[in-house]
């Protein structure tokens, strides 16, 4: 059989190393009969470009197309040359680098001397709009200079590349440019916010391209002019269906619709009023309250207890408490609940929570006055006095008679400051005044229990007092 022998040195200026070369050859002893790459001797003729063409210049609008591959040959020797073959791995890719391969052959020509002409090698190839196309692992075979004019296309396709050596060549990646489509890649953004993106990535056709988002026919995004292969990235978008539109520099349009998404997005609160510390009598009913402004969605309230060196723990409704999940927590009775701490947490759905945390401290409350009546000395003395006998330091006791108003000429005054626990005396009370004894701390707390009003010092030897 005659030489017909293909060989190709560049693809789009891809020059052939020996490794590529060694995975040719193991790769096509899969799928055709190849010689070994270094039989391929030849380099009178190169590949310059691959495309495709077909009833359009655009992909088509259900996405997927049907097209015929064409080569453009550069012939560099003196002589026509009547017939050229390829023998090799065609790859789509998908958007995801998802790859497809399958085997690939086909065949044209005439090729004039010493002219780079583009010929139909007869291989009809489908894909998808969105994938890339490319041809791997080639062998390229070619018919001698024998003068001869007779195409012998089928009996090199016939001889699956078994018989090729010396004339033919080998090339390890040929792009082929598709007809005009599209891929799109979306970043979904938060729901409502309009922080979604769409990239256009053009595919096939002519650069440069203009590129842009239409929804409803009207145009929402673009059009951005001089984009490259590389795409371009449309920011600021709302959820929604979208038409991305690609123009080349032919004229030439494609169009693809597209469904941009979003996620539900959460926006921490910020304090706005902080939980305040309280210092209350023991006892006393007391409140926290806290704010927070901002958040997405609508922060949650809950309040929280640490007693002592314990962890924070939720407040539920009843008891003492009242209000958890409010902006002011309540506390009916404070008593036991010294030095314990409390926060509102506020929380919007997944987003960290942010807290404001306060001090609940006690005041002591003084004990109810104790109370020794001293008779008057003598039968003719008409004052007797009143000894106060558990002091409580740092507070203020006040006698009155039973009626509340102060005592005239009483001593050493109708109120005694304490500094200290020294029992405390009243003296020239009256007789017949009846008392009362009352109490204060200096933090304004007063006993529990209710004052005593006393009757005449000679039926009354004690009182207590508030």
């Amino acid at each position: 059989m005659k030489n017909l022998l293909g060989y190709l040195s560049q693809s789009l200026k891809l020059c052939v190393f020996a490794f590529f070369v060694l995975v040719s050859t193991k790769s096509f002893a899969q799928s055709f009969s190849c010689p070994n790459a270094n039989r391929c001797t030849s380099k009178d003729l190169s590949i310059v470009g691959a495309f495709l063409t077909g009833g359009s210049c655009a992909c088509s609008a259900t996405g997927t197309q049907t097209a015929t591959l064409n080569m453009t040959i550069n012939n560099t020797t003196g002589s026509t040359r009547t017939s050229f073959a390829f023998f090799g791995t065609l790859v789509q890719t998908d958007p995801n680098g998802t790859r497809h391969l399958s085997s690939l052959s086909g065949c044209g020509g005439p090729l004039p001397p010493n002219t780079i002409t583009t010929i139909v090698v007869n291989s009809s190839i489908t894909y998808n709009c969105d994938q890339t196309l490319s041809l791997e692992n080639v062998f390229l075979a070619w018919t001698d200079a024998s003068g001869e004019s007779v195409s012998r296309c089928a009996d090199i396709l016939a001889d699956a590349c078994v018989h090729i050596a010396p004339k033919c060549g080998t090339a390890p990646v040929i792009p082929i440019n598709p007809l005009l489509s599209l891929q799109t890649t979306n970043t979904d953004g938060c729901t409502g916010r309009s922080e979604g993106q769409i990239k256009i990535t053009p595919i096939g056709g002519k650069p440069k391209y203009s590129v842009k988002l239409k929804q409803g026919g009207v145009t929402v995004a673009g059009p951005q002019n001089n984009v490259t292969s590389t795409g371009y990235t449309f920011t600021g978008l709302a959820e929604g269906i979208y038409d991305a539109v690609v123009t080349d520099s032919t004229g030439c349009v494609y169009t693809k619709k597209d469904t941009l998404g979003s996620h539900f997005c959460c926006t921490a609160p910020t304090i706005q009023t902080n939980a305040s510390n309280v210092s209350v009598c023991a006892g006393d009913p007391t409140s926290f309250t806290a704010s927070a402004t901002g958040g997405n969605p609508t922060p949650t309230i809950q309040w929280q207890e640490k007693v002592g060196a314990g962890s924070f723990t939720n407040i539920t409704n009843g008891g003492v408490y009242s209000g958890a999940t409010t902006g002011t927590l309540s506390i009916s009775n404070t008593t036991g609940k010294n030095g314990n701490q409390y926060r509102a947490v506020f929380t919007s759905a997944g987003c960290d929570p942010v807290n404001s945390a306060a001090t609940l401290t006690l005041y002591a409350l003084p004990p109810s006055p104790n109370t020794v009546y001293h008779a008057p000395p003598t039968c003719n003395d008409s004052t007797f006095s009143v000894e106060v006998t558990n002091v409580f330091a740092s507070a203020t006791y006040t006698i009155t008679d039973k009626n509340g108003d102060n005592i005239p000429g009483v001593q050493p005054g109708n109120s005694i400051h304490t500094s200290n626990t020294n029992d405390i005396t009243f003296s020239h009370i009256p007789a017949g005044s009846g008392y009362i004894i009352s109490v204060v701390t200096d933090n304004n707390c007063s006993p529990s229990n209710s004052p005593t009003v006393c009757g005449t010092p000679t039926t009354i030897n004690r009182a207590t007092s508030r």
